[in-house]
């Protein structure tokens, strides 16, 4: 995997002093592309990869430090010409709204893409507010594609998975657009050059010349650096006409120069160093007007170097960037989350499962490529100090770690910290069972470590455990470890924990002398943790999740009752009018009663499961897919029971409703409600005039019996004359006239003081709290059930406002009042008696 040389060809505005032409160079003083003064969004660039299709792999993204965009859309595309090219869209990033750093850092974002083509499309969305944007522009410092020319499917790195190379192949760090914009130009050329003599080397078996570029490697990265900034010097000088000064900053940039030759012929590179220039003739040939360069030492020279570093204005340090994934909190949306690109980052089927992203409402997140540079400390995890490179301190073939992939690329674990073992009081019975190194990579603060020791755990539990000590006595252990992995915020953390979890039940299913008694108290949690995570934006977790359930279910020595006390337990307050929880555990539940029937045996019978259902008003519930799951969650129960147990449940429907599910229990299943697909319909399409989503209202909370019964017919223009949310009909509505009402009238509708999507009021706190890009800066108080800034928690646990609501009562998230939690007193409230709103008939 190499760098692709390409050209920006398109733009649909930009500054005049930051033109598009500027992403065309990687280099230290690059500007970088900033969009017009008070422009439209979202802004369009385009870019055609100069070698024509080729395989593109990674794309990275520099954004500006305080004209920042709240997401790219990424689109690759193949023909003729750019504005003829047939585009596919594979996602988005979101980056960070940077006041963090008080807007001083710049965001690093890569993602891994994985697709053929020619051209490249970027919509950079709407810019974030702040103090230093008073124009709101959009500002993208540099832009940078990886992949292979002529199309072939690149192998080299991608069967080691991301941030390393296998030897030989150009990629890894070194192709890092971080490289060129702090590095001068010569001193990346140096680096790569040396890169692939290391590789060389270490093909032919050549340590010791390997291990001495490794060290000059470190030192030119050093002395580039140097450069950079003295460059940097120099050209204000100039520009100040301060010729003195620049003639000084010359001679300190040739002495660097210069020491950075003598380092790299000081190492015997066939075809390299053997044919170096003499250093007379290299000092001539670094410029006229060497003069008296070579009376001054490189150590004055690195004194002075450091006396200007200082004073460039712009950040050059890439330690300084915010690098990784995007959204809320730093951007690392995880949930990079959300959801993805067409192949995971790690492509070795050991190491992590393989995940087909899904493209939920055509509006995805692009993964984030895991891991430049295994250095990168984890964007999820607090702490300070630089991780260690990886030393030889293991003698070949006895790392701690052996068999792990790219293990001799992965750094040294930096030591358990007192914190960490105050924190997790069972870090002394993990250390007994894979010692003290193993748990040190366990709690490390770099994803890769702690992903490894995972991985490390199968291989040592297939291997040797189920023998000695046996998986009887180590399976608190174990499940102690799946545990920490799959809290852990990084996806792949998370996959290989639920694969070490597959490892365990196969063992217990193969061992002796195996009870419940000893199993469930250690798995116990693990089944809690995965069905909260049947809640996560991310549909692979959820899907994952669901699958390890079952499979804990199947488990004799686990079983169905223990999954299902869980399962039907009420949920959170919080959680109860957010569509997602209820819908993951109705389908589930599904799938409990399909594989293990109902009875005492499964924990499942119809009373306790159709009372679950009706008392999470799943029924009748706003949102299409909850009330299809529990259709098809009553359907699955009519097949073991038959209809008698059922018909209290039933005689609560609707007369159309009941029809419907008569269909389904005699095997005509005619899909969705009209209501389910009116809301679904209009809850996808997008406002018009504003540019806002309207995406979030699918999971508003209301429905009106009253327009449930026009539900009979209409034609297709008939879904869009009625909101499904307060009521109001206009035969003169199409989809637009709909969408308007939502986005400016609908007085059960409000935009999000946060991110400006169209949500559901009484939705407010669930929308803040898991669907928000903000939802970083949010937290739920445990008192009100209300969403509350971070920063304003102290302030608001400590004021009057924070006390519990009365029972059966919610928060109005705009007033505070306390309101009754049924369809008629929230529509009541919100359409005449709430204050703030001021979309309510009263106002």
């Amino acid at each position: 995997m190499s760098k692709l040389r390409f050209v920006a060809i398109h733009s649909s505005g930009e500054d005049d002093e930051y033109p598009v032409a500027e992403l065309n160079q990687h280099t230290p003083q690059t500007r970088g592309w900033q969009s017009s003064k008070f422009c439209e969004y979202p802004q369009e660039l385009g870019f055609e990869i100069e070698s024509g299709e080729s395989h593109i792999s990674q794309v990275q993204i520099l954004s500006h430090q305080s004209k920042i965009a709240t997401k790219v859309e990424v689109f690759i595309g193949n023909g003729s010409d750019y504005h003829t090219a047939k585009f596919t869209r594979l996602g988005y990033l979101s980056l960070d709204n940077n006041e963090r750093s008080s807007y001083q850092a710049r965001e690093l974002k890569t993602v891994y893409v994985d697709h053929q083509g020619r051209f490249i499309r970027l919509l950079v969305h709407r810019c974030y507010v702040n103090k230093y944007n008073n124009f709101s522009q959009v500002g993208i410092v540099a832009v940078n594609f990886l992949g292979r020319e002529g199309g072939g499917v690149f192998r080299g790195a991608e069967s080691k998975g991301t941030g390393s190379v296998t030897h030989g192949a150009k990629g890894g760090s070194l192709q890092d657009l971080s490289l060129d914009l702090n590095l001068d130009k010569n001193t990346a050329s140096k680096l790569r050059m040396l890169s692939e003599a290391k590789s060389r080397a270490v093909s032919t078996e050549d340590y010791l010349t390997a291990k001495q570029i490794k060290n000059v490697e470190g030192e030119l990265k050093d002395l580039g650096a140097q450069l950079a900034q003295l460059d940097m010097a120099k050209r204000q000088a100039v520009n100040a006409e301060d010729y003195d000064r620049a003639k000084s900053l010359k001679d300190e940039i040739d002495i660097l120069r210069e020491e950075m030759e003598d380092k790299i012929r000081g190492i015997h590179i066939s075809g390299i160093t053997d044919a170096a220039p003499s250093p007379s003739h290299s000092r001539t040939g670094a410029g006229g007007g060497g003069g008296d360069v070579s009376m001054r030492s490189p150590t004055s020279a690195r004194n002075t170097a450091r006396s200007f570093r200082a004073e460039p204005k712009e950040v050059l340090n890439v330690d300084d960037m915010v690098v990784g994934g995007g959204g809320g909190n730093t951007g690392y949306d995880h949930e990079y989350e959300e959801e993805h690109p067409q192949r995971s980052a790690r492509n070795d089927s050991k190491f992590a499962p393989q995940y087909e992203y899904e493209d939920e409402d055509d509006d995805r997140p692009i993964k984030p490529k895991s891991n430049i540079n295994y250095n990168d400390r984890d964007p999820e995890v607090d702490g300070e100090g630089d991780i260690e490179e990886s030393s030889n301190k293991f003698p070949a073939g006895d790392h701690p770690l052996e068999g792990c992939p790219n293990v001799n690329d992965l750094p040294e674990a930096e030591e358990l910290s007192s914190k960490s073992r105050a924190e997790n009081s069972e870090i002394g019975i993990i250390t007994h069972l894979i010692g003290e190194y193993r748990t040190s990579c366990l709690f490390s603060k770099t994803w890769a470590l702690r992903e490894a020791a995972i991985y490390k755990t199968r291989l040592l539990l297939t291997k040797e455990y189920v023998d000695f000590p046996g998986i009887s006595v180590c399976i608190p252990t174990i499940s102690a470890i799946i545990k920490v992995g799959i809290s852990d915020k990084i996806v792949q953390v998370f996959a290989i924990s639920l694969q070490l979890l597959d490892d365990a039940l196969e063992a217990l299913l193969k061992g002796e002398n195996i009870t419940k008694g000893l199993v469930v108290p250690a798995m116990d949690p693990i089944v809690v943790q995965l069905i909260e995570k049947l809640n996560d934006g991310a549909a692979r977790i959820r899907d994952s999740s669901r699958t390890s359930i079952r499979a804990m279910s199947k488990a004799p020595s686990i079983g169905c009752h223990i999954i299902a006390t869980h399962m039907l337990k009420p949920l959170p307050a919080k959680q109860k009018t957010a569509w997602r929880p209820i819908l993951g555990r109705l389908q589930l539940l599904k799938d409990l009663v399909d594989i293990h029937g109902v009875g005492s045996s499964s924990g499942l019978t119809p009373e306790n499961v159709m009372n679950f259902v009706k008392n999470l008003n799943a029924f009748s519930h706003s949102n299409g897919e909850v009330r299809d799951a529990a259709k098809y969650l009553t359907v699955a129960l009519h097949k073991h029971v038959g209809e008698e147990p059922l018909t209290p449940y039933l005689d609560l429907l609707r007369r159309k409703q009941r029809e419907e599910y008569d269909a389904a229990f005699n095997g005509v299943d005619d899909g969705s409600s009209k209501t389910s697909a009116r809301g679904d319909h209009s809850a996808q399409s997008k406002a018009k005039g504003g540019g806002v989503n309207t995406s979030a209202v699918k999971s508003g909370k209301k429905d009106d019996p009253s327009t449930a019964s026009k539900e009979g017919g209409g034609g297709d223009d008939a879904v869009f004359t009625t909101c499904m949310f307060c009521g109001k009909s206009d035969n003169s509505w199409n989809e637009d006239g709909l969408d308007l009402h939502y986005w400016k009238e609908c007085p059960l509708l409000s935009p999000c003081p946060a991110c400006a999507q169209i949500v559901e009021i009484a939705g407010l706190p669930e929308h803040l709290l898991d669907e928000c890009e903000q939802k970083d800066s949010y937290s739920a108080c445990d008192t009100t059930g209300l969403a509350i800034r971070k920063d304003e928690m102290d302030a608001w646990t400590k004021g009057p406002s924070c006390v519990p609501p009365p029972e059966n009562c919610m928060y109005c998230p705009l007033c505070l009042a306390s309101v009754e939690d049924t369809d008629t007193a929230w529509r009541e409230h919100l359409l005449y008696g709430c204050p703030k709103n001021g979309r309510s008939y009263s106002t």
